[in-house]
């Protein structure tokens, strides 16, 4: 059995997992939107984001968790990518 410093670590771990892979997203959504803007289209894609949701939903559901909690996670992950989207605003 584990001890309760080696549960800890193993979550250190996992943090920084899923930090390093919310980087990599959000880079992703800057080069999205650098090529929106570069192409004059919308930033917001609402039917996008939710077709996003949904896939994700049936890949969270697989573990049982509560939809809500990423319905939170990327509200906040799709206002951060707008937030921080290349110089759309600065024109």
């Amino acid at each position: 059995m584990p001890t309760l410093s080696q549960l800890r670590n193993e979550l250190d771990q996992l943090d920084i997992e899923l930090i390093h892979a919310l980087a990599k997203r959000i880079q992703k959504g800057k080069e999205i939107q650098a090529f929106k803007q570069a192409e004059g289209l919308p930033i917001e894609d609402k039917q996008r984001e939710k077709a996003v949701l949904q896939a994700i939903k049936k890949h969270w559901s697989a573990y049982n968790l509560p939809p809500q909690c990423i319905d939170a996670l990327y509200t906040v992950i799709f206002q951060e990518v707008k937030r921080v989207a290349p110089e759309k605003r600065k024109k």
